[in-house]
């Protein structure tokens, strides 16, 4: 391909899974949110363009997957909070109900260096931009946001992913591509909003009308998220980030947040 120009692509399999806000009523709540898991396998291809002047990352996914009782997100729920003793949760039998699902989801990224980028002790300054739509019969909504990154020997990616985005695998590791071996770490903020027209595990189902919870979405949703990220020994990187949105339905009474932490080893080919 054109030099500067690097392609990734996979598979992922997620679990999501939404709760209201009270797991220990087992009586309906139609005030809240409904019950719902969302398990699907996705594919992914992406590419890179670090050779422009504003270098610019693709991300272009197909989910195909089951929402309702045959995500098994009660089941592993109930499991979990078995095992370890925790609050059991009693409300899962009015869950949003079974139906097959399907997603499109396309994001690009743009990064801009901040000029004059090594400062005090090689600090280093990036916007990242980025632009996202999601077309399916379990989302239906178009996002944007900016991320601001800084810190130390920064990784030639895009940013951090999130629940919606995947991370970007374009980078090369191999030593022959100039990858450092050395500690890098960041600091990230990204504000952002998101348009929301569908959302199936609100109970807002394209095909039935039999869900027992049917949460009026809010159009609008504001987001910020923060964290670190800290890179070593080339292939592992740790990250830890929080989230905060606006509320997402009527009747939620305040914006609510939600925290990840994730260690990755990742190689590459």
């Amino acid at each position: 391909g054109r030099p500067g120009v690097s392609y990734a692509g996979g598979a992922i399999f997620s679990l999501n899974m939404y709760t209201p806000k009270s797991i220990r009523d087992p009586n309906i709540r139609p005030d809240d949110r409904p019950y719902a898991g969302w398990t699907y396998l996705g594919l992914i291809a992406q590419r890179a363009d670090r050779a422009r002047e504003v270098p610019v990352f693709e991300h272009i996914e197909l989910d195909l997957g089951v929402i309702g009782p045959s995500s098994r997100a009660g089941d592993l729920q109930k499991w979990v909070h078995k095992t370890f003793d925790e609050i059991y949760p009693r409300g899962w039998r009015y869950q949003v109900r079974d139906e097959v699902g399907i997603d499109l989801k396309y994001q690009r990224r743009w990064r801009h260096d901040i000029p004059e980028p090594n400062g005090p002790g090689g600090l280093h300054v990036q916007l990242i931009p980025d632009a996202g739509v999601i077309l399916g019969t379990i989302h239906t909504n178009a996002s944007a946001g900016v991320t601001l990154r800084l810190g130390w020997n920064l990784p030639d990616d895009f940013g951090v992913g999130s629940i919606r985005y995947a991370d970007d695998f374009t980078r090369s590791l191999s030593p022959e591509a100039g990858a450092n071996d050395s500690f890098s770490g960041y600091f990230f903020v990204r504000p952002g909003v998101q348009l929301v027209a569908h959302d199936a595990t609100f109970g807002k189902s394209l095909f039935r009308d039999d869900n027992p919870v049917e949460a009026e979405l809010h159009p609008v949703v504001g987001e910020i998220t923060g964290g670190v990220v800290i890179r070593f020994l080339r292939h592992c990187r740790f990250s830890w980030t929080v989230t905060y949105l606006t509320p997402q339905f009527h009747g939620q009474g305040g914006p609510h947040s939600y925290s990840a932490v994730n260690l990755s080893l990742v190689h590459t080919w």
